[in-house]
């Protein structure tokens, strides 16, 4: 039986993962308005040592989570390009026609591509420590008031729960795929366009064989069961908040208000 693991890490002892789920992805939406609403270096350093800190308070190495976040490091660069080409601000050190790059532009590329990779190791470290059941909870736990005006909030959460538990099981099928393609000798690379295509077709086409089959078995197991999403059920772990959830709910309180009036009172110029 092949078992697809996700990136979570359960930790009993770290005090990130006895948050409750709802306090946690609450605190991630508060955390990245706060950050993409971050102008200068002094206030980027500060969201970066308390990410240093809920890193730490996690128990998650760093290494970890630059490996979380390095896929999307060819989307940060692209960022980072299209903004040093495109802002002229202050002084212009190259000039090139059309192109001309300047302290400002490369200034700001630099702001906003470390934003990104803020927001982006703050989602890895709610996806290390949360399961998919928890994130589901809290999911379905959200949509619940909005079942009062005929919203299907327990179908839409099952939907959510089988697209997070699908993700790493493609992701898998496509790395097996794509191993087995170089096994028989297919080499993308060195291969001209159209062979590269023809490749690219036929594992695509294998991958989607594999999701449906799948797809097929776990209906085929909901029916076996006699799974019926508006039935009444009871949860394993019922989400309850505690008094760690209110620590972390004043700190949030107390840290944004402390950066709104920093930032009224113009505390950070540089």
């Amino acid at each position: 039986m092949i078992h697809v693991n996700d990136n979570h890490q359960p930790d009993t002892f770290s005090r990130i993962h006895r948050l409750d789920p709802r306090t946690k992805i609450l605190a991630l939406i508060i955390l990245t308005f706060s950050i993409f609403s971050i102008s200068t270096f002094t206030d980027l350093l500060i969201h970066g040592a308390l990410i240093v800190v809920i890193t730490l308070l996690a128990h998650i190495s760093l290494l970890e989570l630059t490996r979380s976040c390095k896929h999307f490091l060819g989307i940060i660069i692209a960022v980072g390009i299209c903004n040093m080409i495109f802002i002229q601000q202050g002084e212009a050190l190259v000039s090139l026609g059309f192109f001309t790059l300047t302290r400002g532009g490369i200034a700001l590329s630099c702001l906003y591509s470390l934003r990104i990779l803020c927001a982006l190791t703050l989602g890895a470290v709610l996806i290390r420590t949360t399961s998919t059941v928890q994130l589901c909870n809290a999911f379905e736990a959200f949509l619940a008031p909005l079942a009062r005006i005929g919203l299907p909030a327990r179908e839409i959460a099952m939907v959510f729960s089988l697209m997070l538990r699908f993700i790493p099981l493609i992701a898998f099928e496509a790395t097996s795929l794509s191993e087995a393609q170089l096994i028989r000798g297919a080499r993308c690379q060195k291969d001209t366009l159209k062979t590269q295509f023809h490749i690219m077709s036929s594992t695509l086409t294998a991958l989607l064989t594999k999701t449906y089959q799948h797809a097929q078995g776990l209906s085929q197991a909901l029916d076996a069961r006699n799974y019926r999403a508006s039935a009444a059920r009871t949860q394993w772990h019922p989400l309850h908040f505690a008094q760690l959830d209110i620590q972390c709910a004043a700190f949030l309180i107390v840290f944004i208000s402390l950066r709104i009036t920093c930032i009224f009172m113009n505390i950070f110029p540089l």
